[in-house]
């Protein structure tokens, strides 16, 4: 039965076809351990000794109980009661042999997850590190030769890749995924286990080409869509959320018109339409090194690059270039392998030539950086209060930006379709230079009225925010007494 229940967004890619959506049993998954997923109800077979509905996973519903009198109860923390009511589940021995095959393909997901699969992320949101090693004037050759590998990785494949804490680096980017991990894992006093491991990937983003998301057609920034880091094979067959415990960001460039990250109190677990009472946004500088929670919704929206210059012009050569860790300590994301040979090959070639001796050695000597983080508050009264105010005289700037963009890859769940994220965001976020010793930002809402939210299609956008542009915001959902949002949202 569920352990505690509640109305969210299902925030799950369906990137693997050959797997069937919603056509597994996710007790062959957890068995009896609480996993967040679409709990269903059953009023059809008779209900269980505390008088309640049979509930059950969305592969049961759909399956086993089809033509039943089903009914959606809510996305929340449960495991699914139909295995054990004797000859009900239909499907639980083809979700065992799937379990095994995804295991046999480098998984956990045969039954036996991490009992403490669940444990909170020692993170509670986020935190600013730096690297000295590239953020140094002499480290700027050596955080150019990272670039020059991650440029080479990028045109073999854009995957993400995983390297296990006991495993020997074969090349450098290798190398500076354990330094990360090891990093965190010291930092937190952590012990790792069979299952624990890095996940990552590097992304290049020419800051003069499209980029093929809503906030940035060609001609303007590339940024990346908000969503969710998991694990995404898991999410389609089973539709459960499993999720990094701790996720990061190493910037290794800072070229004008570079999307900051923006990093959101909000995780697919809570109420959709809930309050965001917090965001961070992080402009990217050579050694700066972002961790966060992994579960909370993040992205680097184009709309929120820099108004004022810094670092190199846009233009030829001009790119963001980010390394990307994300530290999980109790499941191996299904099919996310070691780097192919081939390409360790190729990186190692690369890094033969580059300018800097022994990049195999690598070490970055994290060390925790908070001084560049400014804490900005915003209220109900600094928002315009009439299409009449004068929006540039405005501390705050409002956003409506899109939670995963038409022209991504993946399929949306039906619960994200129509999704934007609106906001209000002081102005000294965005209005960074280049000799500006802050570059980071914590924005906390006071009040319901200012607070950010997730809001549907029907919900209110200013004129220029409704494409995912910055503008003025009149959302009726908000109002003088705090309602929050509108019931359509």
């Amino acid at each position: 039965m569920p352990d505690h229940l509640h109305t969210s967004m299902a925030a799950f890619d369906t990137s693997a076809p050959e797997i069937e959506e919603a056509s597994l049993c996710s007790f062959a998954l957890g068995q009896e351990i609480l996993l967040n997923q679409p709990v269903y109800a059953c009023y059809t077979c008779d209900p269980g000794e505390d008088g309640q509905p049979l509930c059950c996973c969305k592969g049961c519903a759909h399956k086993c109980h089809a033509g039943h009198q089903v009914q959606f109860l809510a996305q929340g923390k449960a495991y699914c009661d139909c295995f054990q009511r004797p000859g009900c589940c239909q499907i639980i021995q083809e979700s065992i042999d799937q379990c095994s095959a995804l295991l046999t393909a480098g998984g956990t997901c045969n039954g036996c997850l991490d009992k403490d699969i669940n444990a909170d992320s020692p993170i509670g949101w986020m935190d600013l590190h730096r690297a000295p090693v590239l953020a140094s004037e002499e480290g700027a050759g050596v955080a150019a030769n990272l670039v020059d590998l991650c440029e080479a990785l990028v045109v073999e494949s854009k995957d993400t890749f995983w390297i296990s804490p006991n495993t020997e680096a074969r090349c450098p980017l290798e190398a500076m995924a354990l330094d990360i991990f090891h990093y965190h894992m010291g930092r937190w006093g952590l012990e790792p286990k069979e299952q624990s491991g890095a996940e990552w990937w590097v992304q290049v983003k020419e800051l003069t080409a499209p980029c093929g998301t809503v906030d940035s057609p060609e001609g303007q920034t590339p940024g990346v869509d908000l969503h969710y880091d998991k694990d995404e094979v898991v999410a389609e067959a089973f539709e459960i959320g499993l999720y990094p415990d701790i996720s990061t960001v190493t910037y290794l460039t800072e070229a004008h018109g570079s999307a900051p990250t923006a990093v959101f109190q909000k995780t697919a677990e809570e109420e959709v339409d809930s309050p965001i009472w917090a965001v961070g946004v992080v402009h990217p500088r050579l050694g700066k090194h972002l961790s966060f929670n992994g579960k909370f919704l993040h992205g680097a929206p184009g709309m929120l690059v820099s108004t004022a210059p810094y670092g190199p012009a846009e233009g030829a050569g001009s790119r963001r270039v980010t390394f990307l860790v994300n530290v999980w300590l109790r499941h191996k994301p299904v099919g996310v392998n070691p780097l192919p040979k081939a390409i360790v090959d190729q990186v190692n070639r690369v890094a033969m030539s580059s300018s800097t001796s022994n990049l195999m050695d690598i070490a970055l000597y994290l060390r925790p950086d908070d001084s560049s983080v400014q804490e900005l508050a915003v209220d109900k009264c600094m928002l315009p209060s009439n299409s009449d105010v004068d929006i540039d005289a405005c501390p705050v700037i409002s956003y409506v930006i899109p939670f995963l963009s038409d022209d991504v890859d993946w399929k949306k769940d039906e619960e994200e379709a129509g999704l934007s994220l609106a906001m209000w965001l002081p102005r000294a976020c965005k209005d960074v230079q280049s000799n500006d010793a802050i570059t980071s930002f914590v924005i906390r809402y006071a009040d319901q009225v200012s607070a950010a939210f997730l809001v549907g299609e029907e919900g209110e956008g200013g004129e220029e925010g409704e494409g995912g542009e910055e503008g003025e915001w009149e959302d009726e959902g908000r109002d003088d007494d705090e309602d929050g949002l509108a019931e359509d949202a």
